[in-house]
């Protein structure tokens, strides 16, 4: 059990149990098996890995996030990738340069990135990106992207898009698709 009154920093922070920082965390690397609570913002030089849970009050930015628990955070930024297996909730929204969403994950609060991909039957608000691709059975309410690539048994309130939308068998897409020649601006 590690707890800290105020803010912390670290090289590198390992829990398999339960973890809290009441103030801010910095540091390069965090490996979270069990619960682990930032009451304000953590900066990461390095690698967020979760497999179980972590809830940041304020921000959270990194290099990279590999999680297979549940994410909840007011904003994430990570300059590489992010790949989510379980569940990731934010209320201004996920940034990274690639953003993958494995097989049956969920992603509440807006996806910014490059490349945005959802696995089989995995779930998300708004998604931004250059690249969206959807796999089968995936959801999202709204899609903002140059090229948007669906899948099989796709389902999607809205997409606007640029340059190229293409789409597999059973899509259902509830408003029609605008294609734009400029995308309004994304968040974060």
């Amino acid at each position: 059990m590690l707890s800290a009154d105020r803010d912390l920093t670290f090289t590198s922070l390992e829990i398999g149990g339960i973890g809290s920082i009441h103030g801010s965390g910095k540091g390069e690397r965090v490996d979270i098996g069990g619960k682990f609570e930032v009451r304000g913002s953590l900066d990461l030089t390095g690698t967020l890995e979760v497999g179980g849970a972590v809830e940041v009050g304020e921000s959270l930015s990194a290099e990279r996030l590999e999680i297979g628990g549940s994410l909840e955070s007011r904003r994430a930024v990570f300059r590489g990738s992010a790949e989510i297996g379980g569940a990731v909730r934010t209320r201004e929204g996920l940034k990274a340069a690639s953003i993958e969403l494995h097989r049956k994950a969920r992603a509440t609060g807006p996806l910014v990135g490059g490349r945005v991909e959802l696995g089989r039957g995995a779930r998300a608000e708004d998604v931004y990106g250059t690249s969206v691709e959807m796999d089968d059975k995936s959801e999202a309410h709204r899609v903002y992207a140059e090229s948007v690539h669906l899948e099989d048994g796709v389902t999607v309130d809205e997409i606007v898009y640029t340059r190229e939308l293409r789409t597999g068998h059973g899509v259902r897409i509830r408003a029609p698709p605008q294609q734009v020649a400029t995308l309004p601006p994304f968040p974060l």
